[in-house]
């Protein structure tokens, strides 16, 4: 059909659909039947067309170009009335090569990664890559962040948290919930905290030795080779009574680490490398980013780097495989070996090494303690719970003469058994 007017149109007929499914208002439409909704009943007034079929109509208005999001951009658009995103109950989809990669639930919660976030903003990254990588590049003077988080809360309200990382229990996997690095250590910060610091279900503050050969979790350890190098300075198991070259004792399971893990200098200047080598490759990505070329040479770079690091963090985790050193207890509450080689522990009493490897035992004499006591041993040995204060122990006159007296009754008892 030709319709050739110059002052006139064609009219299309005009109706009140009543919902998008509507099958009744005009009984089994076929497809692609085009209509005039009025919108007196359901929807925006405008041309409709039926997307489903005679007996499952799916009414889908025509869009205009005022109305459509267009491929080359909107203009004359109010953030008011104006919008991306869906006007029902339904999320919100964006994909890529027909794979989605974010999500808008409903509830207004954001994923990048997970189709059902959990949070505002839950990224979830599966194939070994940073989650989210915050990068700040100013060269002018003053504090620059890359990321910055910022809890606050009411008296009385639930507890507010800045920034949350969560690690997932992984068997063989080092994982972190948040990581800090920076390059130029003489000058950055890899971690600044402003306030109070909490390490939640471990005790304990913790740095790693270089150590000759594997030592047992509550060990106590002396200093195998002194060096005025501190990444050479290494540990052995204690194995003297009052060992004048006791360090401390193996942490289980530190909330806090400290120091670099063994042969961890190897890395130092090549992850330094790296890390330089990352800000400049963002940066120029930042630069050149309508060359599609060169982004996709600099992100094909960016991923060997990152790569790279990654590999290198899991050599540097002090709880993967193979031995990292060990966690030598600076403060808090540690359980350790002891034996009641001097008499039974109560709490209170002074701990110091023993002539039995790893073990510690009451100090009944002056010389060098890792802590005291805040278990009682009554048994042969086991394990006690130590405060943690490396110190040395003079016990008092009173005390000494007491500890003789002790000593001279048992040797008289044992005297009057022989007879």
């Amino acid at each position: 059909m030709d319709v050739d007017f110059t002052d006139k149109g064609l009219l299309i007929p005009r109706i009140a659909l009543t919902g998008q499914g509507d099958a009744a208002t005009i009984p089994s439409p076929t497809k692609s039947l085009l209509v005039y909704n009025t919108g007196a009943s359901w929807g925006t007034a405008g041309y409709y067309y039926n997307a489903g079929t005679a007996a499952a109509p799916n009414w889908v208005r025509v869009a205009t170009t005022k109305e459509a999001w267009m491929l080359l951009g909107n203009s004359g658009t109010s953030p008011a009335t104006n919008f991306l995103g869906t006007t029902d109950a339904q999320d919100l989809v964006i994909r890529t090569n027909n794979t989605e990669w974010v999500r808008v639930l409903s509830n207004g919660n954001v994923g990048i990664g997970t189709p059902s976030p959990s949070y505002k903003l839950h990224v979830n990254s599966t194939s070994g890559t940073i989650a989210i990588y915050g990068y700040q590049g100013g060269s002018t003077s003053g504090f620059h962040y890359g990321v910055y988080g910022y809890g606050t809360g009411c008296l009385g309200s639930d507890k507010n948290t800045g920034v949350y990382g969560y690690a997932e229990n992984n068997s063989g996997a080092g994982d972190a919930g948040v990581v800090g690095e920076c390059y130029n250590t003489g000058q950055d910060w890899a971690g600044w905290f402003s306030g109070d610091v909490y390490a939640w279900d471990y005790y304990d503050l913790a740095e790693i030795y270089p150590d000759d050969g594997k030592i047992p979790d509550g060990a106590l350890v002396s200093l195998s080779n002194p060096s005025d190098n501190p990444t050479n300075i290494r540990i052995k198991i204690s194995s003297e009574a009052y060992d004048p070259n006791l360090i401390g004792v193996k942490s289980e399971n530190p909330g806090i680490w400290l120091g670099p893990v063994e042969d961890a200098e190897r890395f130092k200047e090549e992850r330094k490398a790296l890390l330089k080598e990352r800000d400049n490759l963002l940066e120029e990505l930042s630069k050149h980013n309508d060359n599609e070329e060169q982004v996709n040479s600099m992100q094909i770079k960016l991923e060997n780097v990152e790569k790279r690091l990654s590999q290198i963090m899991n050599e540097l985790d002090p709880k993967g495989d193979g031995d990292k050193g060990s966690p030598i207890a600076l403060v808090g509450r540690v359980r350790v070996l002891a034996t009641t080689e001097n008499g039974v522990i109560k709490p209170g009493d002074p701990i110091t090494s023993s002539n039995r490897p790893g073990y510690g035992m009451k100090a009944i004499s002056p010389g060098p303690i890792i802590g005291f006591s805040l278990s009682e041993l009554n048994n042969e040995s086991g394990k006690i719970v130590v405060n943690i204060s490396r110190t040395y122990y003079s016990p008092d006159t009173n005390t000494e003469i007491q500890i003789l007296k002790e000593r001279i009754q048992k040797l008289e008892k044992y005297m009057e058994e022989l007879k």
